[in-house]
Formats: structure tokens, sequence, C-alpha cells
């Protein structure tokens, strides 16, 4: 199996893709933050078309929520987290024959090419705020298929009282790449779209370019 982590490889996935069970990072902060284990790999439930140019309004008790694709992460023993690597594209070989047919949950196919990537959520609410809502990362490939990871509790908390209340998550991706194409991840907290970015996986460039 081909697993690329380096963006000068690649750059990032996006492909249908396809997600290996795997578990993710799973890590209480002290002072409220917290990232959630999550299993990849549950539903796939295929739809016809998504209109990504719907405005994504923020319920009022929230004042910013970001996601952002990653391939190493750092989390220090004073629990401040950094991101290694932001990465959006990852240039990979042509797929193999036949891979187009594997389904998540089968075996991966001998030569098949994974990418590795980090997605880091951070959902931050207003000052004093404080309650528990369902939180999940949502996954659109390219071939107009949802893969959906597991509910997780998303409880926000602050040790300073002025400071405002925040959720982090950090979620490991293994993908095996079916095709080239984009893919969208998504940040949802009660069935609600809270944030968005995307992953693109590319070929390489031909030698005359």
């Amino acid at each position: 199996m081909k697993s690329l982590t380096s963006s000068k490889r690649s750059a990032m996935a996006g492909f249908p893709l396809a997600i290996i069970p795997l578990l993710h990072v799973c890590r209480k902060r002290r002072d409220g933050p917290e990232t959630f284990r999550i299993v990849i790999g549950s539903t796939i439930t295929p739809i016809r078309r998504v209109s990504w140019a719907r405005p994504m309004p923020l319920p009022a008790f929230l004042s910013s929520a970001n996601l952002i694709l990653c391939e190493r992460y750092l989390l220090e023993k004073d629990e401040v987290l950094s991101a290694i690597r932001l990465v959006e594209v990852f240039v990979v070989p042509p797929p193999p024959p036949g891979i187009a047919d594997w389904k998540e949950g089968d075996p991966v196919p001998p030569g098949a090419t994974t990418v590795r990537a980090f997605v880091i959520g951070h959902i931050k609410a207003t000052p004093r705020y404080t309650g528990n809502h369902r939180m999940s990362v949502r996954i659109f490939n390219s071939r107009n298929e949802w893969v959906n990871m597991p509910d997780q509790t998303a409880t926000f908390t602050s040790r300073f009282p002025e400071a405002p209340s925040v959720v982090g998550l950090i979620a490991e991706l293994q993908l095996v790449v079916r095709n080239y194409g984009t893919t969208y991840v998504c940040l949802f907290l009660d069935d609600q779209e809270v944030a968005r970015t995307s992953l693109t996986t590319a070929p390489p460039p031909s030698p005359e370019a």
C-alpha cells in the first residue's frame, strides 16, 4: 500500500474518497476545549446534488467555527495545539485498475494509494455560554456520497468567565484514493453545518509542464 503524507508528492485528498475505519485522537483539556475520539467509517448515503453556494449562518450562541486540514499536529504539555503543514491538494499517482469498485469496509487492495491527514475543528461560543450539543464530521465525496461519522457530545465550558467557551476536535483521516477530484469535509453542530473545508487529489504534472 502506498501511503502519502507529504504535499511534495501529494497535497491533500479529495477524491471520491473511501475512509478506512480509524480511531481519532481523544484528549480532554482542563480549560474546557475538548477533542473527541471518533471512528471513521459508518454510513454512506448517496444523494443527487449539494449546493455549496448556500449561506452558512452560525447559531446565535457561537462566535466562530473553523475547520483546517494539516499533515501533522502538535499538542504540547501546556495543551497548546499547533497545526503543521496546512495542505489542501495531494498530488498522487493514477489509481490502480479496479480500485474504483472498492467500497468502505472492504480490505484495502494491494497497490492502493492512501492519503493520511488530520482535520482540526475549533468552535468558539460567546463568553459565559455553557451547554451540550451534538457534533459530527460529515464528508461529501466527488461520487455524491455522504460519509457520516458518529455524533459526539460537545460540551462548552471555560475556566475563565470572560473568555469564550471553546470546543475542539482532532480527527485523523486515512483515505483510499479511488479517483481524482475534490471532497468536502463538513462540521455539524446539532445537525446544522457550521464549518466546511475541502481536500483535493490531483495527478502528477506531465513532464512537459
